[in-house]
């Protein structure tokens, strides 16, 4: 699943991820709405929690109520923002999202998505850096990937059209 953050405010990109297809795409007013209300309801949950001790619960609701009435969790507002670029708010706004069109999909299944996602950018970051092949099997493994899953994909380095640089990262920056 290469799909960044920036999808999910633009144009839809498909996946295939366990055969299936999902459409990552911006989300609309109903499902933004819905994932407002999932960032108050967390809020609120978070100050009637059992661990939390009696002194502290009521301003912790306190606050998580002042939060929602000044639009705090409202879309585009810097929680909701927030929210979005931490995993629990990746996999619940793309639950939401893949749910038009796979009612039966679950949030654990969102979150194996994404874990395979950053596991195979992963296996790519490393493989750009990395030449030894023993080396490149035993991340793979240790992944849970087969060991030809670079040259199966197609995406082996060797298949790249650019050469690799010469340069370290911080020559190469102006």
């Amino acid at each position: 699943m290469n799909v960044d953050l920036g999808d999910l405010l633009g144009v839809g990109t498909e996946f295939h991820f366990q055969g299936v297809t999902y459409t990552v795409r911006k989300p609309t007013l109903i499902e933004q709405a819905k994932f407002s209300q999932w960032l108050k309801d967390r809020a609120k949950a978070e100050a009637s929690r059992g661990d939390v001790p009696d002194e502290a619960r009521e301003g912790l609701y306190r606050a998580a109520i002042r939060d929602a009435a000044e639009g705090y969790f409202d879309v585009d507002s810097p929680g909701y923002i927030t929210a979005l670029w931490r995993p629990s708010g990746l996999v619940k706004i793309l639950h939401i999202i893949f749910q038009r069109d796979n009612p039966a999909i679950s949030e654990e299944q969102v979150q194996a998505m994404i874990e395979a996602g950053l596991k195979d950018t992963f296996v790519r970051i490393v493989a750009a850096e990395q030449s030894d092949p023993k080396v490149m099997a035993g991340v793979l493994a240790v992944l849970g990937f087969p060991p030809d899953y670079l040259s199966s994909s197609g995406n082996a380095s060797s298949d790249s059209p650019t050469p690799p640089s010469n340069t370290t990262p911080s020559e190469s920056v102006a």
